[in-house]
């Protein structure tokens, strides 16, 4: 690992005397929890036994650069939770070795005005569709307990793609641009960045059948944007993370995720909405399996960003609906409005998930509230407020685990963050 850590290291300072007029970016963000308890529940776990602890939220730097006339360029990022990560889950039961995550190493090359060709791997998520609803909503200014679930708003506002391979896209009139997608290693499935799977082969005729990814967008001055995806049932696939990676698990009759969406941007002042569709394409003689909870039919969203300069307010709502064996619907939302007081920023995050096909007659419902101040420190800030949970899979993750709701216990929260960008 030191090794690996020395070359990585080596990489850093080569890239920047490669790369004309190199540009270097990080950030470090620390937390304490100062209190986590629970109260009630299954376990009938007492609030006033509570825990204390600290952890580095994040930690990373990047270095990215040009060629002289601009035709070319890369970026690497690294990260401390990269570098040497034990997750057993990940691995089979009898593993507990550490293993390198490539979070951001790639080269782009742009030969013609109307063709640009990306190799490599960009765990951020190039052609992320979520345009309101993903990372954006939670992450950067308003970032402070993300109660997340990537999988349900990318399945909705579907395109996004961050695992390593073949990106050609072309822009062949103004404003338009059509993105084709060649995954390979494990390009399903988390996390799909680690070193061992990164590399691993796939075969051949599976992936140029099934493995294929398009997005297209088409700008509308003062506008918005259409925004049109479809993803091969090989992308879809779920993964044994208890062993080997689960690859060849899609049926003839599956054909893949096709999704539309509409982002409007520009007619109403300060206000972004974004309205989105996505459906399985599929025979109707698929069936569904029991545990492939994660497939629904129909997933539809609406999402709204107001900022109003010292007041704004983020909204975004999705439902999936399922048929068959699964009948039933998952439901989830939140609103965030925050206001300026001048010294710092005022944030009220409340969130709402709903879920009917996990326990047949008997709906999952899980909640929190966070309220949360901010104060900007030049390039660094400072966060604290508190967080109340129940039937959350735990603040900080990127997941919601909607149960039965007498057997999860509420949970209280208070952290205080700290951190600083260059």
């Amino acid at each position: 690992m030191k090794r690996l850590i020395a070359v990585l290291l080596t990489f850093t300072l080569v890239s920047v005397a490669v790369f004309a007029d190199p540009s270097v970016a990080g950030a470090i963000e620390t937390r304490l929890t100062f209190f986590h308890g629970k109260s009630g529940g299954s376990n009938e776990e007492d609030l006033g036994e509570g825990t204390i602890a600290g952890l580095i939220g994040t930690a990373w730097i990047q270095v990215s650069g040009n060629n002289d006339s601009g035709s070319m360029g890369g970026t690497f990022r690294i990260r401390g939770i990269d570098v040497a990560h034990r997750v057993p889950s990940y691995k089979p039961a009898n593993s507990n070795e550490e293993f390198f995550r490539w979070h951001k190493a790639l080269v782009w090359w742009r030969p013609h005005e109307v063709l640009k060709i990306f190799l490599g791997q960009d765990a951020d998520g190039i052609f992320e569709g979520a345009a309101l609803t993903g990372w954006e909503f939670s992450q950067g200014g308003e970032e402070y307990i993300s109660v997340q679930y990537w999988d349900f708003w990318r399945r909705i506002y579907s395109g996004n793609w961050d695992t390593f391979g073949l990106a050609l896209s072309l822009y062949p009139v103004e404003g338009l641009d059509v993105n084709i997608v060649v995954p390979t290693g494990q390009p399903s499935g988390w996390p799909r960045h680690l070193e061992d799977q990164l590399i691993q082969e796939s075969e051949f005729q599976d992936m140029f059948i099934s493995g294929l990814r398009l997005t297209a967008n088409y700008s509308i001055f003062e506008v918005g944007k259409v925004m049109f995806s479809w993803m091969g049932p090989y992308g879809n696939m779920p993964v044994n993370h208890g062993g080997d990676p689960v690859y060849n698990t899609f049926a003839d009759e599956e054909y893949g995720l096709i999704g539309l969406s509409f982002l409007v941007d520009g007619p109403i002042p300060d206000t972004r909405v974004h309205i989105g569709f996505s459906t399985y394409l599929k025979s109707s003689d698929v069936e569904v399996k029991s545990d492939q909870t994660w497939k629904d039919d129909i997933n539809i969203g609406i999402a709204a960003d107001y900022n109003g300069g010292d007041f704004g307010v983020k909204f975004r709502a999705g439902v999936g609906i399922a048929t068959g064996d699964l009948e039933g619907i998952f439901m989830s939302g939140n609103v965030m409005p925050w206001y300026n007081l001048g010294f710092m920023k005022a944030y009220l995050d409340f969130g709402l998930s709903m879920d009917s096909k996990k326990f047949g007659d008997d709906t999952g419902v899980g909640f929190y509230i966070n309220p949360h101040v901010k104060k900007s420190i030049g390039n660094g800030y400072v966060q604290a407020g508190f967080g109340v949970f129940k039937n959350i899979k735990e603040y900080g993750n990127t997941s919601v685990n909607v149960a039965k709701l007498s057997d999860a216990p509420i949970e209280i929260f208070i952290p205080l963050v700290m951190g600083m960008s260059f």
